[in-house]
């Protein structure tokens, strides 16, 4: 019995997804969401038991609240951190790869649908200091059907501005090209629709938004005013690190309903991001 309303669960989860007509992404920066056990092979922040639980509850009851469809995550320490707070946000479907980070924070996805995922942590990101330089953490690659459209997602959280400027800026340009490259591989496969998105520790219009701009790309954070968007406060100015954006044909397909920051009170008891909520329909 319980097999069989979990297969009927399932069902209906996915057919009111696939035809709905708003589909909602958040992403979000939850700042350290480590647990409260120590992991020897990283330079990991161990939280006290209080801590965890005080800080997935927060976590999770700030995504019920926004309920989206579909959560992209940057600082996850690991999968089962991931689906403890799936449990408790109420989504069925997750995902978590290790990345390349040496505290262990990950990038991650929480979905009301199942996606099919790629990893792209091995995908050479060479700059002048580093010719095997890799993504800082994953770029992961999320594909899916919307109101029967494919789609794919990407999900980045680039170097930080941690150590020497100028290398962590010729590493975040090194992986802006990364995920150019990824971007490019798709197109020989197909067209497609594209979503990227996350937090590129980049204000608007520095060098690596600039690349990505110039490679086509729409930042839809351009279309609104920085003040009403920021989503952290970085050296005492609002600015928005964290971004959504699209390919041209994409475009074609849906419109934008509404695009805004999660600017509550108590977000900030929990991270030093605020949330980033996008929702589209179809054209």
């Amino acid at each position: 019995m319980k097999k069989v309303f979990s297969l009927l669960f399932f069902i209906l989860t996915f057919q009111l997804f696939s035809g709905s007509d708003k589909l909602i992404i958040m992403e979000w920066n939850v700042q350290n969401l480590f647990d409260d056990k120590d992991d020897p092979a990283k330079k990991d922040l161990i939280l006290t038991t209080v801590e965890y639980v005080k800080k997935l509850e927060g976590v999770a009851t700030i995504i019920r609240d926004i309920d989206p469809h579909i959560v992209c995550l940057c600082e996850v320490e690991n999968i089962e951190v991931l689906k403890s707070l799936a449990n408790k946000a109420g989504f069925n479907f997750y995902y978590l790869k290790e990345g390349n980070d040496p505290r262990g924070i990950d990038v991650a996805i929480l979905s009301h649908i199942e996606m099919k995922y790629i990893s792209h942590k091995k995908q050479p990101t060479p700059y002048p200091g580093d010719l095997n330089y890799r993504f800082s953490r994953d770029c992961i690659e999320a594909n899916f059907q919307w109101n029967n459209q494919s789609f794919v997602l990407l999900l980045t959280h680039l170097r930080s501005h941690l150590g020497d400027p100028k290398k962590s800026l010729e590493k975040r340009n090194a992986q802006v090209k990364g995920i150019l490259d990824i971007i490019n591989s798709l197109y020989k496969q197909t067209v497609p629709n594209l979503i990227l998105c996350g937090d590129f520790n980049s204000p608007r219009f520095s060098e690596p938004m600039r690349i990505l701009e110039k490679s086509g790309l729409k930042i839809l954070n351009y279309q609104y005013p920085q003040e009403k968007l920021f989503s952290t406060i970085y050296k005492n100015e609002k600015v928005d690190l964290d971004y959504f954006l699209f390919n041209q044909e994409i475009l074609k397909l849906i419109r934008i309903k509404r695009y805004y920051v999660y600017q509550q009170n108590q977000v900030s008891q929990f991270s030093d991001h605020y949330p980033l909520i996008l929702e589209i329909t179809m054209n």
